[in-house]
């Protein structure tokens, strides 16, 4: 007998078991003094001793670590998420950790005035197919020994330090969501993290925050762009603005769901974090009565924990063919 694990190709994925997560647990942190005074009528005065075990709660959530490594950097990057909320027209977008990191780079050279060329960024491919081309771009130089590479370890080294000041248990609870300011990664004061409070539909998304960074911002330019339009109609072009939607690309938000059952998607382990699809996200129903606004009341998701509040359409049958399509869902509400 001989362990030939590594020695063969591995499966194309790596499934997660279906054991119970655990997000804290409790140390022991030595022993408690307790004393008490007890009166009752027509008795003595009564005292009371006892000794307590302390405990102390721990988080155990594993932060994101950038690697010293530049090309291991690169591929750290384009593997995690973070939602961005635009104060401006109260959307949010869930992205790939790059496309903020690059934004934040550009921003970065642009304020303290180092010289790049003017397709420094821009590549033959989109930025979600420009993996290779970020890393052969690392040794070009700046200034004087100062490299793409180290412009990107710099802008990722502030943006994860600044997020692991928020707690695990606090940076997303029944009440608020934290996130810091986009334009406070780059600044070197002191700084505070952002509320985001969990109403106006934003309980909608709420539980996808739980393990995903946060960032706010005012606006920040254009996030989505449509490759083809011809197809759509108008009200499938856009999302509405104002109401605090979640917009997810469909093949970021597959990631949050490992497992499928009576066309509930959830995460193994998490119990009741299920996102149950309700009819199609992509098609407007109403056709020429449509207002570009009122399909929406029906096209967007939600996201949420029992079988109660999500379960409210089961008209599905099987038709979850658009789950293939590269479009975006979008989780909220619109107001009554």
């Amino acid at each position: 007998m001989r362990i030939i694990l590594g020695e063969l190709d591995p499966p194309l994925n790596i499934g997660k078991s279906q054991l119970d997560q655990s997000r804290n647990t409790y140390t022991s942190n030595g022993m408690g003094f307790q004393a008490a005074l007890q009166v009752a009528p027509l008795t003595a005065l009564g005292v009371l001793f006892r000794f307590t075990k302390v405990y102390t709660k721990c988080g155990l959530v594993a932060r994101f670590t950038p690697c010293e490594d530049f090309y291991s950097l690169i591929d750290q990057l384009y593997s995690k998420r973070v939602i961005i909320y635009v104060d401006k027209t109260k959307t949010a977008f869930l992205c790939t950790l790059i496309h903020l990191i690059v934004l934040l780079v550009r921003v970065y050279l642009r304020k303290n005035h180092y010289e790049s060329k003017p397709d420094q960024f821009n590549w033959p491919l989109d930025l979600e197919n420009a993996q290779a081309g970020i890393r052969e771009l690392g040794e070009e130089i700046l200034h004087k020994g100062f490299t793409i590479e180290k412009a990107f370890q710099t802008v990722t080294y502030r943006y994860s330090s600044l997020n692991s000041v928020l707690s695990v248990d606090a940076r997303c609870t029944s009440t608020k969501i934290l996130g810091f300011e986009v334009s406070d990664i780059l600044e070197n004061d002191q700084v505070c993290p952002r509320i985001l409070p969990v109403k106006n539909r934003v309980e909608t998304w709420r539980l996808l925050a739980t393990n995903t960074d946060v960032v706010v911002c005012d606006d920040i330019g254009d996030v989505l762009k449509l490759k083809d339009a011809s197809n759509l109609s108008i009200c499938s072009q856009k999302q509405p603005v104002g109401s605090n939607i979640l917009v997810c690309p469909l093949p970021l938000l597959i990631h949050y769901f490992d497992s499928k059952e009576d066309y509930c998607y959830q995460q193994r382990g998490r119990k009741n974090f299920k996102w149950v699809p309700e009819g199609n996200p992509f098609e407007c129903g109403l056709k020429d009565q449509c207002d570009s606004t009122r399909c929406w009341k029906t096209r967007l998701q939600c996201i949420g924990r029992g079988e109660g509040r999500i379960r409210r359409h089961q008209s599905l049958e099987g038709k979850l063919g658009w789950l293939d399509k590269r479009g975006a869902i979008c989780f909220g509400r619109l107001q009554e």
